[in-house]
């Protein structure tokens, strides 16, 4: 991953909201985390009556190497031009995922979020109807960094599926936030509402 990124990067970010960045993965790297994902989901599945999508990394050391990657972490902090960043999750997001026209800020029960990136780990097979949904990228290992404020929206119907991440400045806190789904991932954690991240459970990526 050698990415140089410059003021054009920069000003296009900062105007839009969001950029596309290619080759964040490889392709073989992309169907192997999805491959692991699904086990991930399948293992949890067998043994919860509610199966989160939410912090996979914490169970499989594959997905871990790139949802705390640091030379990932290292692109997208001079990208946005904030450091230091901290993991704040990962999340599978599939054609069965719920999907709102909705912030990052909207649908996290998180304050201080910096930004996040979608990865794409299998494409849609209809491109052309993913024109109007940038956050989304129809080729595998390519990744979408977005702003908190940026709307997320997908098609009603989405088949491609991607890996989200989701970094915090240092000082994150666990809010209360209705529109998250996955809230609880935070609980099982042992935080509470008002809790700072701590670098135990969700540690400094670049700092």
């Amino acid at each position: 991953m050698h990415f140089a990124v410059d003021g054009k990067l920069r000003h296009f970010y900062q105007s839009q909201g969001c950029l596309e960045l290619e080759e964040l993965l490889s392709v073989s790297s992309a169907e192997s985390l999805l491959k692991e994902a699904k086990a991930v989901l399948k293992k949890r599945a067998s043994i919860e009556s509610y199966s989160s999508s939410r912090d996979l990394w914490r169970e499989s050391a594959l997905i871990k190497k790139t949802t705390l990657s640091r030379p990932l972490a290292e692109v997208v902090s001079s990208l946005i031009e904030k450091r230091p960043l901290r993991i704040g999750y990962d999340e599978l997001i599939s054609s069965n995922a719920h999907l709102q026209s909705a912030t990052l800020q909207e649908v996290s029960s998180l304050q201080g979020i910096l930004c996040g990136v979608m990865l794409c780990l299998q494409a849609p097979s209809k491109e052309k109807e993913m024109a109007d949904f940038p956050l989304f990228s129809t080729t595998v290992g390519n990744g979408v960094v977005f702003s908190l404020d940026f709307v997320i929206k997908g098609p009603e119907e989405l088949d491609g599926i991607y890996l989200l991440i989701v970094y915090t400045q240092s000082k994150a806190v666990y809010v209360f936030q209705e529109n998250d789904w996955q809230f609880l991932s935070f609980k099982k954690l042992g935080y509470n509402f008002g809790d700072k991240l701590l670098d135990a459970f969700n540690p400094v990526i670049y700092a």
